[in-house]
């Protein structure tokens, strides 16, 4: 299983079933957890995250994936 594949599986367990509501999902919990209402997270962002070549989040953004997915 390649990253993005994981990506994706995780982002299916926590009912997230398109990148919009993964972007969603994902900036809602980053506005809570960070306690920063201007926390955003676009579906484009998402599906460079899942895509071929998804580069690496911000530290900010890493956090939250990996508290929001438990990771």
């Amino acid at each position: 299983m390649s990253r993005n594949d994981a990506l994706r599986a995780a982002r299916l367990r926590a009912g997230w079933r398109s990148a919009d509501a993964a972007a969603a999902g994902l900036q809602a919990h980053g506005q809570r957890l960070l306690d920063d209402p201007h926390f955003t997270v676009s579906p484009r962002t998402w599906r460079r995250r899942e895509g071929a070549r998804p580069g690496w989040p911000s530290e900010e953004t890493a956090l939250v994936l990996h508290d929001a997915l438990g990771r």
